[in-house]
């Protein structure tokens, strides 16, 4: 019985520890980000991840804004070459000091400096405490996932993936509101215009 009650407690501090790990990761993210932390922040950002999620949504909402369809055979051609036609606003949101201040402002303002607003980025008190994080976020194997702030409507949230890479919690994915996206992608629109 004694040992029963040992293993029940030891699986029930490990789970504790694995909900409790990624909230720590995403507080020392956000006190990071509010401080101007880039070099801390960085740490527990997985930059290559976060650029093709933001290269994918940028992408996904030009091709529908323009009106183009893509044959699945070709998506991944097209989505490639529509990539590297982003990359110049996308490598300017996902600099490490302005992927940090994209973070705490919770708008692109190295791409589009006319912040609407009512936007709002990662600071520690939009997290709230432990208990509201843990209450918000979806866990998976290996993965954590959060939308915030939380004080904003749904359509105006962003939603964080962190994964588990390497032993370390880090963002993986930035979902960005629907809002962004298309601005995004009419800047987009504008600058191969131009060319």
């Amino acid at each position: 019985m004694h040992k029963t009650i040992t293993v029940i407690v030891l699986i029930a501090l490990a789970w504790l520890g694995y909900v409790a790990w990624p909230i720590t990761t995403l507080a020392t993210l956000a006190r990071a980000v509010e401080a101007g932390d880039t070099a801390t922040a960085m740490r527990h950002v997985d930059l290559s991840a976060v650029r093709r999620s933001i290269t994918d949504q940028v992408v996904d909402t030009y091709l529908k804004l323009t009106g183009k369809t893509v044959s699945p055979l070709l998506r991944g051609a097209v989505a490639s070459a529509a990539g590297s036609i982003a990359d110049p606003i996308v490598s300017r949101i996902v600099a490490p000091g302005a992927l940090a201040e994209f973070l705490r402002d919770g708008w692109p303002n190295a791409v589009l400096p006319e912040r609407p607003p009512g936007s709002a980025g990662l600071s520690p008190a939009s997290l709230g405490n432990a208990w509201d994080v843990f209450a918000a976020a979806e866990y998976g194997i290996r993965r954590f996932e959060i939308e915030l702030p939380p004080s904003l409507p749904r359509d105006r949230r962003f939603v964080l993936e962190f994964r588990l890479i390497q032993w370390r919690w880090q963002l993986a994915t930035v979902q960005m509101p629907d809002h962004m996206r298309v601005r995004l992608a009419e800047a987009l629109i504008k600058a191969t215009s131009k060319r």
